[in-house]
């Protein structure tokens, strides 16, 4: 059955067919976007830091460069915290010194 188009636009009529509507559904799907390694953060951080050190920049793009560091910082910091609680989550204090979970003490005991 083939629509009528009343309003006179230039859009195709719509094919309700199930394979159809089965394309439509893959093609809906779009890839994750990888993030970039805290390294590579890191790095563009430098280069942005370097750059405003460096340059007679215009305002506009020196707004958008300590825009886009602040980001980076917040990202690189938050991976840190996250990578602190892991080791953190590993360790036991004793006495001021740290011991991995399980492994035995000096004393021969397991801590």
């Amino acid at each position: 059955m083939e629509r009528i188009n009343l309003f006179g636009d230039n859009e195709p009529p719509v094919d309700s067919t199930a394979e159809n509507k089965k394309k439509e559904r893959r093609t809906v799907a779009k890839p994750a976007k990888k993030t970039a390694s805290f390294e590579k953060k890191y790095e563009r951080l430098e280069k942005i830091l370097d750059e405003i050190e460096s340059e007679d920049i215009p305002l506009e793009k020196l707004t958008k460069l300590f825009e886009e560091g602040v980001e980076l910082i917040k990202e690189c910091s938050a991976y840190l915290q996250k990578a602190r609680l892991t080791i953190e989550s590993h360790l036991e204090e004793h006495d001021g010194s740290y011991t991995i979970k399980g492994m035995e003490t000096a004393g021969g005991e397991e801590s």
